[in-house]
């Protein structure tokens, strides 16, 4: 490349960079006037609590009997602090209910072996 060709391709550059800086600071202060330090968001979301179930043996009677948990989706309602403009602490607040049904390789079904409710509390650090 020569001389001439280089000072080119650096003033445009150089004017590329000088035209975008006007836009690149309008959208942060947009982006500023939306959320806020101290600000507070509340959303509802859904939630899905699938438990990982492994289990050994529950009945020494029994050949093949198992433990089955079930899924469950709920609402979910969370809540965020805004610490600093572009941090935020999340909150949630769900429970899901679960079920443990025993299952046999011979009989079938054992029954309802438990029931239970889940409280997964989460806190959760963002950065918008």
């Amino acid at each position: 490349m020569t001389s001439s060709i280089k000072n080119l391709a650096l003033g445009a550059a150089s004017a590329a960079i000088a035209a975008a800086t006007p836009a690149f600071a309008q959208t942060t202060e947009a982006h500023r006037q939306g959320i806020a330090a101290g600000d507070v968001l509340v959303r509802v979301r859904a939630i899905l609590v699938a438990p990982n179930e492994r289990s050994g043996s529950i009945l020494p009677a029994f050949p093949g009997e198992r433990v089955r948990i079930n899924d469950s989706v709920m609402p979910e309602v969370d809540v965020t602090y805004m610490a600093t403009d572009q941090i935020g602490f999340e909150l949630i607040a769900a429970t899901t209910k679960h079920h443990a049904d025993g299952r046999t390789g011979t009989t079938g079904s054992i029954g309802r072996l438990a029931s239970t409710w889940v409280l997964p509390p989460t806190l959760t650090a963002q950065y918008h």
